[in-house]
């Protein structure tokens, strides 16, 4: 694909940003408040110490604020809007034109990628401007290089289950319980409520078996630099 067509195809998905804003505010309120709540509950526990749950207060903290950014880069994904193009038979549309739909979806989802990072950057700035929460910061700049690369495995492994999901619209004619099924397992497994490993050990164990701690788990663990790993 010419990098004309790229960058025409990034122009049309910044525009869908402008024509369809409503959603984006919303999803990106959504967000703040998933995470305000989550920050609070765990500021709330570690009003009166120091250590809970094998985490410091700055460790948690931190792990927190990752949630925003990680989840921002990872959970979202442009490969979940296929399952409307295939219910309306526009998909075709898309195969018959002279480029890669591949490649056209790749490139809508860099933008959505750019578009949430930027925001999420914004949000968490806020916070931190308001509520002063004290964090942790890596002194190895492998532990930051290796979560970057984590980070990059979740959204290949994210990318490709929504991808997956929309294709049962082939088959389906409303995938909507699958796709919330998936929205609930990642919400409670994926690691956005709370570190993974606080669960006992046998339950933690077999998560590890799954996709889920990848996706947002793991690469906040690899960047404070804790041993809870696989």
């Amino acid at each position: 694909m010419s990098l004309r067509a790229i960058i025409r195809i990034m122009k049309v998905t910044i525009d869908q940003y402008v024509v369809y804003r409503l959603n984006f505010i919303l999803w990106r309120v959504r967000v703040v408040l998933n995470f305000l709540i989550v920050f609070f509950l765990w500021s709330s526990i570690y009003s009166n110490r120091t250590n809970a749950l094998g985490y410091s207060k700055d460790e948690m903290i931190t792990y927190v604020l990752a949630i925003n950014v990680v989840s921002a880069i990872v959970l979202s994904s442009k490969a979940m809007e296929v399952a409307a193009l295939i219910r309306s038979g526009d998909i075709i549309n898309f195969l018959l034109k002279p480029i890669s739909f591949f490649a056209y979806l790749l490139t809508q989802e860099a933008v959505d990628k750019v578009v949430n990072i930027a925001f999420s950057v914004v949000e968490i700035s806020l916070i931190v401007l308001i509520f002063k929460p004290h964090f942790f910061i890596p002194h190895s700049l492998v532990n930051i290089l290796l979560a970057f690369l984590f980070i990059s495995i979740g959204v290949t492994l994210y990318f490709f289950i929504e991808l997956g999901i929309s294709a049962l619209s082939f088959w389906v004619a409303d995938i909507w319980s699958a796709r919330f099924v998936f929205w609930v397992l990642v919400s409670v497994l994926a690691g956005t409520m709370f570190p993974l490993n606080i669960l006992p050990a046998p339950v933690f164990q077999l998560l590890l078996f799954t996709p889920f701690p990848y996706l947002v788990y793991v690469p906040i663990q690899v960047y404070i630099g804790t041993s809870s790993l696989p």
